[in-house]
């Protein structure tokens, strides 16, 4: 039996009330879920029976795994006591257990239940290209006899939603409406309350915009006003930056005015506090540090382009411009409430005459059976409903945080009220765009008790946070990356210690990082697309073939190319090529899919035949078949034949009397006679079977390449076809309409499941078909890439609360111009789109077991400097791979904070002053020392520091020769530990030491300056002081001031560097 953690054990043991799991990444979740079924189907005691568990799946697989492992669990107790009636008995009900998706749980309810709905007993399941079918044909009735009757309120309707040159757009924004509503338990409901909501006699401090609207422009508030504090608490103690602080102090009071103002009302906080005015940044002394103005004027930039360009958005409308964009809006959305309804309902009377039905009809079904709606208009349980809740012992959901709130209504009411199991893990919440609903499980992880086995309080929450698949270096990375962009805004929760991945790993590291970010630039006005492919091949490629090695066990291996899987957020634009780079290195490689099915070459050319065979008047498909291997017919030949008919068809080329001697076209000619006949007394798939038969297309397909992958490909359309037949289609052309109207349909039709053909090849997948899975090195391709947006764009947004947003039309002058809501919900909408973004990105990250490689292409890189690093920071081997990157800036800001030792442990850093002395001694080595510089900040006047540690911090300060030192005196602020220490130092004595201090790191400064004298140095031109001088910084961070004549502000340019003035080198410009 394996050794269960603390929380592990709670989660198999809980019992008593409702329970939510929070499992993370490689938590074992799944090993627990199964144990806890086990315990409850063989407790010796009080055994459960296994039917009387409901045990929801994300995926059809999930669940036959379970089922399989439960089996194989009872298989072992039986084996160990033969007699065992109990595991006789849960083995003998095994099979039959509820044990499934939802979608497969609802289908047997409704199954079960088909009489209370008036539903025919064998009702069979659409798939969804015929449910799109349906909502198609029914959308284009509807919209006909409504333009028939021309309602002014439809009309409108239409005016706002179509324009000359796409007059489907009402079409689509129709069938996503409903696609969308379908995700709610009552979607007319929904509906309803979201037309209701544009209610103009409601006013906009009452309208269900409003505490949204006031929340975010807040938020916003709260961040500017954080920055501004941020930017003060930065600020030197000194009358240099005085300046500075007032301009900050004026910044605050202006924001502090807005946050009063929204408090007052809408209206006052548009009227009287914009536009806003910042005055500019004040004009202060030469010799403040630059790095402090450059961080200030960022974080300036940043909230100052908060309140005048993103708060801005909302200033669209004031209340009596709200009043009459509802105004306007309102019957629009009546209209369209209209539609809709007329749609689902000739929609449900075509699926009653087919006797067919679409899973998210049958989840629906479900939800009718089980709920219904009281007179005052609360949901409550049905007969059948109420005889349900007693019908299961538990009810256990697996990935709890993808489901919708239909679905969560449906859980709700199965239960007795106690006795609902959830797993899950929010920041694992992919589906957005399968409409899951990630805030349902963050709702009840904030509200649930955290459980105490000693006393057990309900509903409780259980964290399951050791990590039993990545290495302690992956897990640090991820904890790292997270802790600084994941919060409750963006991504659903606040990544605390509370959510981090604790490694079970102990063992020791590898000598190369097991984390790591390769950062390649893309040289601008030059096509890159296979840069950033064949530098994850050759990465591979030198893994392999240089023998790395890894843990798997207890001993180490080589790496192997079956180690790897490229994981990429999209899979359509670029896995070809990536695909293409491993192949040229003749890298083993196994490619998900990239391609809708009608895209793969042997379906093209099946289709092409078909069509040909149905209608050979067809030129281009005519042309694809007499092309290919079939009849083999060359590019000059095709001409030849071309030329006999003129300007006719190419049909009656191939039929013409001169070609009758060629053999494509004889063969041809005699092959569609033949079929033409065959096509109208078969079944399609049939059909499509006798003719690859006929033709040998298999051997065709597999000489293609990665030919398993394509005949697979073949028996998918296959089943197309086959579903086409017993749904009751008839006929070749119908069959390749209904294939036209899937290929110009919103779906895609996926290509076969990826077939490994070969153990050891690279995996390339995308990151949500890797989602369960584990790699040894996971290298995450295309980081680099900017996120989708697209769907902020569209006419109309959707959201769960807010309910559906547009713009207002203006037709006189032909235009749209942007709402209220529709900016709310847009933000909203914004922030769900990143906070999926990152929770794919942690999704991608944590296949990872021994190694992640995170790869980023970036335009436009011609510089990377490093930030501030503490020493314990950089090992040998990070020191060995930074020195081996080209562009980086030979400038380490190595944080020192004082040169004694003993003053280093008051001020409890993890380092002495000889581990920094030989760090700084490594640095110089791999860069050499007069390509590199090292820069610091030193602190005077610390708690405790006698003149001694003074002396002694000042001589090891000089020793290390520092470009530059940043000194401080010891600033005493109130909270932090030092606040309260003893032997303070006095305020004189601070100062006294900062000067001493500053004058010698700055006689050491003027000497490294001196030497540099004649070299010729990379500079970076910033600030223009005239139209020929400049300042800007050598790649060791050298200041100079720069005569370039002809040159602007942003290139780098080469100098040779002249005399030091005390504050920079004069250089000229070669």
């Amino acid at each position: 039996m394996p050794k269960w953690t603390d929380a592990q054990q709670d989660a198999i043991d809980a019992r008593g009330g409702n329970i939510l799991v929070s499992a993370a990444a490689g938590s074992g979740k799944t090993a627990v879920l199964i144990e806890r079924v086990s315990k409850c189907i063989t407790d010796p005691g009080h055994p459960v029976d296994i039917d009387r568990l409901l045990i929801v799946t994300f995926t059809n697989a999930a669940a036959a795994e379970m089922r399989s492992r439960l089996s194989v669990r009872l298989r072992q107790i039986l084996a160990a006591d033969p007699g065992n009636a109990n595991a006789k008995r849960q083995l003998s009900l095994l099979s039959g257990a509820d044990i499934c998706t939802i979608d497969a749980f609802c289908l047997k309810l409704v199954r079960e239940n088909f009489f209370s709905l008036n539903l025919a007993a064998d009702f069979r399941l659409l798939d969804e290209n015929e449910n799109d079918r349906l909502f198609e044909e029914a959308i284009d009735t509807v919209l006909t006899e409504f333009y028939e009757e021309a309602d002014p309120d439809f009309l409108h309707l239409t005016e706002a939603f179509t324009t000359p040159d796409k007059d489907r757009d009402l079409f689509g924004l129709i069938k996503e409406l409903m696609r969308f509503m379908n995700a709610q338990a009552f979607p007319f409901d929904w509906l309803e309350q979201a037309v209701a909501a544009y209610d103009p006699t409601v006013p906009l401090m009452d309208s269900p915009w409003y505490p949204v609207l006031k929340r975010q422009v807040e938020e916003m508030l709260e961040t500017a006003a954080a920055l501004v504090k941020q930017s003060a608490g930065q600020l030197p103690p000194e009358p240099a930056y005085d300046k500075y602080a007032e301009m900050l102090a004026d910044d605050r009071q202006l924001i502090a005015h807005l946050q009063s103002l929204l408090h007052s009302g809408w209206d006052a906080f548009m009227k009287q506090g914009f536009p806003v005015a910042f005055a500019n940044m004040p004009r202060v002394r030469k010799d403040i540090d630059p790095e402090v103005k450059a961080a200030l004027a960022a974080n300036r930039d940043i909230y100052k382009t908060i309140i005048t360009k993103d708060i801005k958005t909302f200033l669209v409308s004031d209340s009596a411009d709200y009043a009459q964009d509802t105004a306007d809006l309102y019957p629009i959305y009546r209209a369209l409430l209209r539609v809709v309804q007329a749609v689902e309902r000739l929609v449900r009377e075509k699926k009653d005459e087919l006797v067919g039905y679409a899973f998210s009809d049958i989840e629906h079904f479900a939800i009718d059976l089980l709920m219904e709606k009281a007179a005052d208009g609360t949901v409550q349980a049905t007969a059948l409903g109420r005889q349900l809740q007693g019908r299961y012992a538990e009810i256990l959901v697996d990935e709890y945080q993808d489901t919708n709130e239909a679905q969560d209504r449906l859980f709700a009411f199965l239960s007795n009220g106690g006795n609902r199991f959830m797993v899950g893990d929010v920041k694992q919440s992919i589906y957005r765009f399968r409409l899951a609903m990630p805030q349902i499980f963050m709702a009840k992880k904030d509200s649930y008790t955290p459980y105490n086995r000693l006393h057990p309080a309900f509903p409780a929450a259980i964290t399951l946070d050791k990590n039993f698949r990545s290495r302690a270096g992956v897990c640090a990375y991820v904890n790292q990356v997270f802790s600084l962009f994941m919060t409750r805004r963006v991504g659903e929760l606040d990544y605390t210690q509370s959510e981090y991945l604790n490694p079970f790993d102990s063992t020791p590291p590898d000598s190369v990082p097991h984390a790591a970010l390769h950062i390649l630039d893309a040289v601008t006005g030059k096509d890159h697309v296979m840069d950033e492919p064949m530098a994850v091949a050759r990465l591979i490629a030198k893994k392999v073939q240089s023998g790395e090695t890894v843990q798997d066990g207890d001993s180490r291996r080589p790496l192997r190319y079956g180690d790897f899987a490229i994981l990429m957020r999209s899979m359509r634009a670029h896995a070809g090529d990536y695909a293409q780079a491993l192949q040229d290195l003749h890298i083993p490689v196994v490619c998900d899919n990239a391609t809708g099915l009608f895209e793969n070459g042997e379906i093209q050319l099946l289709l092409s035949y078909l069509q040909v065979i149905d209608n050979p008047m067809q030129d281009i498909p005519l042309l694809a078949v007499l092309s290919s291997p079939i009849y083999g017919a060359t590019e000059d030949e095709l001409a030849e034949i071309k030329l006999t008919a003129g300007y006719g068809r190419f049909y009656s080329a191939v039929f013409h009397p001169d070609n009758s001697c060629r053999s494509c076209c004889a063969a041809l000619r005699k092959d569609l006679s033949f079929y033409k006949k065959l096509a109208v007394t078969m079944p399609v798939e049939a059909f499509i079977r006798r003719l690859i038969r006929d033709k040998s297309l298999f051997a065709y397909i597999r000489a293609l390449g990665d030919g398993q992958q394509r005949q697979e490909n073949v028996e998918t359309f296959l089943s197309i076809a086959g579903r086409f037949d017993q749904n009751g289609g008839l006929g070749l052309a119908s069959f390749l309409r209904y294939v036209d109207s899937m290929i110009r349909g919103d779906g895609k039709t996926d290509s076969a499941p990826v077939i490994v053909t070969d153990e050891n090849a690279v995996k390339i997948m995308s990151v949500h078909h890797s989602k369960g899975l584990e790699f040894p090195v996971c290298i995450l391709a295309g980081a680099g890439r900017k996120y989708n947006m697209q769907d902020l764009t569209g006419k109309m947004l959707l959201h769960p609360q807010l309910g559906l947003a547009t713009k207002c039309h203006q037709e006189e002058g032909y235009f749209d111009y942007p709402t209220l809501p529709l900016e709310v919900v847009k933000r909203e909408s914004r922030l769900a789109a990143m906070s999926e973004n990152l929770r794919v990105l942690y999704v991608a990250m944590t296949r990872a077991k021994l190694h992640l490689e995170l790869v980023a292409t970036v335009a436009g890189i011609e510089r990377i400097r490093l930030g501030s690093l503490d020493p314990d920071m950089l090992t040998d081997d990070d020191i060995r791979r930074l020195a081996a990157v080209p562009k980086l800036c030979p400038q380490f800001h190595l944080s020192l904070q004082s040169g004694s030792s003993k003053t280093l442990r008051a001020m409890r850093r993890p380092y002495t002053t000889e581990q920094y002395a030989a760090v700084a001694a490594k640095l110089r080595e791999a860069f050499g020392e007069e390509n590199v510089s090292i820069t610091t900040d030193v602190i005077v006047g610390f708690p405790g520091e006698t003149e001694q540690d003074f002396e002694d911090s000042m001589a090891f300060v000089a020793g290390q020769r520092f470009l530059k030192v940043h000194v401080f005196p010891y600033s005493r602020r109130e909270g932090t530990p030092a606040f309260d220490f003893p032997n303070q130092v006095p305020e004189h004595e601070k100062e006294s030491r900062s000067r001493r201090m500053t004058a010698a790191v700055e006689k050491v400064r003027a000497e490294l300056a001196h030497a540099a004298q004649g070299r010729t140095a990379q500079v970076l031109l910033e600030t223009p002081l005239s139209s020929t001088l400049f300042t800007g910084y050598t790649k060791q961070y050298l200041p100079v001031v720069v005569n370039a004549p002809g040159h602007k502000s942003g290139e780098i340019v080469t100098v040779t560097l002249g005399e030091w003035d005390g504050k920079r080198c004069r250089a000229q410009a070669q």
